[in-house]
């Protein structure tokens, strides 16, 4: 560890109490333990085919990234540490991914961050200004297709070979999805930029909270999933049989109650079943195949 005026600068590459195996190149990067997406000990299902790192080289390569070309995860005593990479050609680093053997992508040409930061900023506004026509003709019809086709499978009477294409299947999706993600993440990100500068056009300095209410959308999934759950809520209030049912002590009790009354049956089969279907499918901790979503 080195301390300085400013600060302490450390580097740690593991000991007995904490071992690791690095592999080729991996140590001289700079690795962080991922606890904003993933805090808990990883599956290692999650690990191999669900991480959001799977698709990262795909989103530095697709908008011109000068300062890195890919990111890369490592499992660590069971918790997930990552690195990004820089788009540098003098780096070679080894990385594991679904179960494989990688190695992350770095340019050849050296002089490729650049020449390629002229590129990003060339397609980013165009991203700001013609993504949410995207969003709303091609893309999010193309997710709610796929949605569809994954949950109207017959799983049931499926044979083997066939769970196991739907598997692959499901894994593509899951990969195609994640890229759609980089895209809007990068659309808001110019977009962003572009609303602060306009703002500080047309009024100077003023509170960066104003920023951030100004993004709030109109159109938003997460107060859409809270009123349909006020909805329910107002409509239970208003019978009398259903606010009984939900002074049960458990959650199961409160569902063995709605079960035996017609009006409990029918809030279960109009109201709870479609809400789950429609808004249903996170879980606590959303990077992670072990947790039961809210539909389950």
């Amino acid at each position: 560890m080195t301390t300085t005026d400013a600060g302490v600068l450390g580097t740690f590459f593991g000991d007995e109490e904490f071992p690791i195996q690095w592999q080729e190149g991996e140590r001289e990067l700079f690795w962080i333990y991922d606890d904003l997406h993933i805090p808990n000990p990883v599956s290692p299902m999650f690990f191999d085919i669900g991480g959001w790192w799977l698709t990262c080289d795909h989103m530095f390569r697709r908008f011109g990234t000068p300062f890195a070309c890919d990111w890369i995860a490592k499992n660590i005593n069971g918790y997930v540490y990552t690195a990004a990479v820089p788009a540098d050609s003098s780096i070679h680093a080894e990385a594991t991914e679904y179960e494989n053997r990688y190695v992350p992508r770095v340019p050849r040409d050296p002089s490729y961050p650049q020449k390629i930061g002229a590129y990003m900023g060339a397609v980013l506004p165009h991203y700001a200004a013609n993504f949410l026509d995207w969003w709303r003709q091609r893309l999010r019809p193309e997710m709610e297709r796929n949605f569809v086709y994954l949950d109207t499978y017959d799983t049931d009477h499926a044979t083997l070979v066939e769970l196991a294409v739907l598997l692959e299947d499901a894994i593509d999706i899951h990969d195609r999805h994640w890229k759609i993600h980089w895209m809007l993440n990068f659309a808001q990100f110019s977009s962003t930029l572009n609303l602060n500068a306009m703002i500080q056009q047309v009024k100077g300095e003023v509170d960066p909270g104003l920023m951030g209410r100004l993004q709030s959308s109109l159109e938003n999934r997460n107060w859409d999933s809270i009123e349909a759950l006020w909805r329910i809520k107002e409509e239970i209030k208003q019978d009398s049989d259903l606010a009984q049912a939900f002074k049960g002590e458990t959650a199961g009790d409160v569902l063995r109650n709605l079960q035996n009354s017609e009006s409990g049956r029918r809030l279960l089969s109009e109201r709870i079943e479609p809400y789950q279907q429609e808004f249903g499918y996170k879980a606590i901790w959303s990077h992670e195949f072990a947790f039961p979503t809210w539909k389950e």
